[in-house]
C-alpha cells in the first residue's frame, strides 16, 4: 500500500511536470505563432515595398528607355544637321574661293587696263606736247609771213609813190599779193601735210614723183 502511494505521488509529480511542460510548450507555440504572424506580416510588408520598388524601377527603366531612344534620335538628327552644315559650309567656301579668284582676276585685268590707259595717256600727252610745239612753230612762221607781207606792202607803196603807177596797175599788184588769211590757211595746210598720216602719205607720193594738190591751190 505504501508502495502504491509512493508510486502514485511519483506519477502525480510526473503528470504535474508533464502538464507544466505542455503548458510551457503551448506558450512557446503561441509565442512562435505570434512571431510567425509578425514575420509573415513583415514579409508581406517587405514584399509590398519590394513590389512597389520594382514597379517604380520598371517605370524608371521604361522612362529611361524612352529617354535613351529620344537621346539617340536627337543625336542622329544633330549629326545629320551637322553633316548638312558641313556640306553647306564647304559649298559656301568653294563659292567664296571662286568669287575671290574672279575678283583677283578682275583686279589684275583692271590693273593692266589702268597701265595701258596710263601708257596711252603718256603717249597722248607727248603727242599733245608735240602738236603744241608745232602749233607754236606755225604761229611763229605766220608771224614771220605777216611781217614779210607788211614789209612787201611797204615796199609796194614806196614803189607806187615812186613810179606813179595808175589805180588799175595798183589793184592788179594788190591782187597778186596773198592776203593774210590765205597765207595762214596755206601755212596750216602745209603743217597738216607734214604732221598727219594723210599728209605724210602725200609727201611720200611727192617723193616718188606723183604730184599732190592742196585744196587752196
Amino acid at each position: 500500500m505504501g508502495l502504491l502511494l509512493i508510486e502514485k505521488k511519483e506519477w502525480i509529480a510526473k503528470y504535474d511536470k508533464l502538464r507544466q511542460e505542455m503548458s510551457e510548450a503551448a506558450q512557446l507555440q503561441k509565442r512562435m505563432q505570434a512571431a510567425h504572424i509578425v514575420a509573415v506580416a513583415e514579409f508581406e510588408k517587405r514584399e509590398g515595398n519590394l513590389r512597389r520598388a520594382m514597379g517604380f524601377q520598371r517605370q524608371s527603366i521604361v522612362h529611361s528607355i524612352g529617354l535613351i531612344k529620344f537621346i539617340f534620335y536627337f543625336v542622329i538628327q544633330l549629326e545629320k544637321a551637322l553633316n548638312d552644315m558641313h556640306a553647306e559650309i564647304a559649298e559656301v567656301k568653294l563659292d567664296s574661293e571662286k568669287k575671290l579668284s574672279e575678283a583677283h582676276n578682275l583686279e589684275a585685268t583692271i590693273e593692266e587696263e589702268c597701265l595701258e590707259i596710263k601708257e596711252k595717256q603718256h603717249s597722248l600727252d607727248a603727242r599733245l606736247a608735240k602738236v603744241s610745239r608745232k602749233s607754236s612753230e606755225v604761229d611763229r612762221r605766220l608771224e614771220d609771213v605777216e611781217a614779210r607781207k607788211q614789209h612787201l606792202r611797204r615796199i609796194f607803196l614806196n614803189k607806187e609813190r615812186t613810179c606813179g603807177l595808175g589805180n588799175r596797175s595798183c589793184r592788179t599788184i594788190r591782187r597778186s599779193l596773198p592776203s593774210g588769211r590765205a597765207l595762214k590757211t596755206r601755212e596750216r595746210w602745209r603743217h597738216m601735210r607734214e604732221t598727219t598720216p594723210l599728209g605724210r602719205k602725200n609727201k611720200n607720193l611727192r617723193r616718188h614723183g606723183k604730184p599732190w594738190r592742196s585744196p587752196m591751190n
